[in-house]
């Protein structure tokens, strides 16, 4: 059998969804997949907590994880796509790393872009093209040239806040009776696979309760003008979508990536909200009490 390979929420190995001019560089000098065995209560599955970008080439225009491909071409359009399965990583035992859930997500990600666009101001790189081919999804973006939030000082960082609670104001203004993506696609962060749940259904809510949340509004996903400080856009929103307001937790504040905070005691009342979430997101499905769309239900294999 497989065995599953998956990033927490934030990992610096899923934040990446734009080059800024040192990506590429960054990327070169980082190769392997750090791995960590997670405890024995995941019943003989093993899942792997990454914390380290790899790339498995040094071309300047080309880098890869164990999930997805990036490439910047010579018209400054962005490649984002799902590796194909003959393209996995491998282990030293022979098993591959299967990614969970890449093509929804990417799916999400590009829906999640193109909502921003159309019903905010919020800046967000303009959506391409989006295609399926030889079993990978490709999700083309333009280029934004900007520096990640966290390789500004300090006291740059402070100074951005303002900027960022006017983002997450205007994403709440945004609101549905439904759980999950624009399109009905239900992305779970990442650390919601390591509580063993394998399928979640839509939540319905008589009132327009669900706020939009970016779900990893991290300082790696932030973009920034260094000259002035103005923030150019927001990337990585494969875990978009409409869900309590609680869930969007503000990992902006510190520099760390969010795969690292989601395991440190402060945010542990905002984690556990999330997992109780996603654990009754779950039980509806389960239970069949709920079915909505036709699209709002997905399984891990």
């Amino acid at each position: 059998m497989s065995r599953t390979a998956a990033a927490i929420n934030g990992s610096p190995l899923f934040n990446t969804a734009q080059l800024d001019d040192g990506f590429l560089v960054r990327w070169a000098g980082w190769i392997g997949v750090a791995v960590k065995a997670l405890t024995t209560y995941m019943t003989g599955l093993i899942y792997y907590d990454m914390h380290t970008r790899s790339s498995v080439s040094t071309s300047p225009t080309i880098a890869r994880t164990s999930e997805k491909e990036y490439r910047i071409n010579d018209r400054g359009r962005v490649l984002k796509r799902s590796l194909r399965q003959d393209e996995y990583f491998v282990l030293d035992d022979g098993e591959p790393i299967v990614p969970l859930l890449v093509v929804e997500r990417l799916k999400n990600d590009a829906a999640c872009m193109a909502y921003i666009r159309e019903h905010t101001d919020i800046p967000v790189p303009k959506l391409l093209d989006t295609y399926e081919k030889d079993g990978s999804f490709y999700l083309w973006m333009e280029f934004v040239n900007g520096v990640e939030m966290n390789k500004l000082t300090e006291k740059e960082q402070i100074q951005l806040l303002p900027q960022i609670r006017n983002i997450v104001a205007a994403l709440q203004k945004l609101r549905s009776n439904y759980s999950g993506g624009p399109t009905g696609i239900l992305s779970p962060p990442s650390v919601i696979y390591f509580h063993h749940f394998s399928q979640w259904a839509q939540q319905y809510l008589p009132e327009k309760e669900f706020v939009f949340c970016h779900g990893d509004l991290a300082q790696g996903n932030i973009l920034v003008d260094r000259e002035t400080l103005k923030i150019v856009a927001v990337i990585d929103w494969e875990y978009g979508g409409f869900f309590p307001p609680e869930l969007e937790i503000p990992f902006y504040e510190s520099s760390e990536h969010s795969g690292i905070q989601v395991k440190s005691n402060s945010l542990k009342p905002a984690v556990d909200y999330m997992i109780e979430f996603w654990r009754q997101s779950e039980s509806l499905q389960a239970q069949n009490q709920h079915k909505v769309r036709g699209r709002a239900t997905f399984y891990l294999s």
